[in-house]
């Protein structure tokens, strides 16, 4: 009698067991075809994006790119007249230089053509400016605490994701806890130092990488990923 219930018992169980595993495997191959929808989607919405902008490669990219690339030779001189003991008048001059490089951009934005710039592209433009408009006035190198800012940043999403309030989970967050050592992002600088110009060698280098991306197609994974 008790070899039939155990026999019986492990029947159930292996049937049992036999429909969790085929559920489990149903299970993963649906969340497959899921992922694999979403990257069609996200990569047909990338090329639509992309579509739109190069619309407009010659009336807002490529005199973009001639801005910066003006703006960047100006910086050239400016330090090749300092080694030869111009130092005053190179400053002057590249001062004059960023003035006119971000009257030239604001113009463009100012007519609406903003709208058809990638968001990251947009992103990395206005940062640029701001660094240039401080620079210029700036007595010393500022900073900020990336870490600090980027947890104001969640902070603020998290809000406007429609939480009543900022989740006590989040609210001490601390680079210690992750292992990772807090960057100091470069606001301002004066021209002089060698702050200035990594910041400003690093913005030019992003924004023409950014540019050719819709001028020749090399297109990131996703326009999602925001630097």
């Amino acid at each position: 009698m008790n070899e039939v219930l155990l026999s019986a018992l492990l029947g159930t169980l292996g049937g049992t067991l036999a429909a969790i595993l085929s559920y489990l495997a149903a299970r993963h191959t649906a969340k497959q075809e899921i992922q694999k929808l979403e990257l069609a989607n996200r990569q047909k919405q990338d090329e639509t994006y992309f579509a739109n902008a190069r619309l407009h490669i010659e009336t807002l990219y490529l005199p973009l790119n001639s801005n910066l690339t003006a703006l960047d030779t100006a910086f050239e001189l400016y330090e090749h007249r300092c080694k030869l003991g111009d130092e005053v008048k190179a400053r002057e001059d590249f001062h004059d230089a960023c003035e006119k490089c971000i009257e030239q951009i604001t113009q463009l934005t100012s007519q609406g053509k903003d709208a058809y710039l990638t968001v990251r592209l947009e992103k990395r433009l206005r940062a640029l400016i701001r660094f240039l408009r401080d620079s210029m006035e700036a007595q010393k190198v500022l900073t900020t605490n990336f870490w600090q800012e980027w947890q104001h940043q969640f902070k603020m999403e998290y809000k406007a994701a429609g939480s009543p309030e900022y989740s006590s989970r989040f609210k001490h967050l601390s680079h210690k806890e992750y292992d990772a050592e807090p960057i100091r992002k470069i606001l301002a600088a004066p021209i002089t130092t060698l702050q200035f110009k990594k910041q400003f060698r690093n913005d030019i280098d992003k924004l023409k990488t950014l540019i050719k991306e819709v001028t020749l197609g090399t297109m990131p994974s996703s326009i999602l990923l925001i630097e």
